[in-house]
């Protein structure tokens, strides 16, 4: 237990490094969903997101289209106005869901939000987790050593 107790912030250090590298593995993209980034391509080569495309399910969920509409019947997402160059598509006006009709409904979301949502990390509050518990173990360890240095 004393040895422990003399290595707490070697330890808490060890943590807080763990807590630096989950942070640049965030902002490397470690954490990212890779079906997300799969969904902003198919927009962008294809035009539009089939509901066969993995992680759809994911993002009928963030973005549920109104409640008027029968999920069942939304067959794509895709962009209300666009413009084609070269073979990619630039959405020019906001995303909305589409059924076998090609009607659409209102605006659900607009492109950059979709990229947005693409992006984010998976565990956005992982680094401040780990890096919490380094910081309170160097504290127990510091006050450990005052608290010897006292005596």
């Amino acid at each position: 237990m004393k040895a422990l107790l003399t290595n707490l912030k070697v330890i808490g250090l060890s943590i807080v490094f763990i807590g630096l590298v989950a942070g640049l593995g965030d902002l490397l993209g470690w954490f990212t969903h890779s079906e997300r980034l799969e969904m902003v391509k198919l927009i962008r080569t294809e035009g539009s997101i089939p509901v066969t495309a993995t992680g759809f399910a994911d993002l009928l969920h963030a973005y549920p289209p109104p409640s008027i509409v029968n999920k069942v019947a939304v067959v794509r997402l895709g962009p209300t106005t666009f413009f084609e160059s070269g073979g990619y598509v630039t959405p020019t006006g906001p995303l909305a869901y589409f059924d076998v009709n090609n009607s659409r409904t209102l605006p659900i979301l607009t492109f950059d939000e979709l990229e947005k949502w693409a992006t984010a990390s998976s565990y956005p509050w992982l680094v401040w987790v780990i890096s919490t518990i380094g910081f309170v173990v160097i504290a127990i360890g510091v006050a450990n050593d005052l608290r010897r240095r006292g005596q």
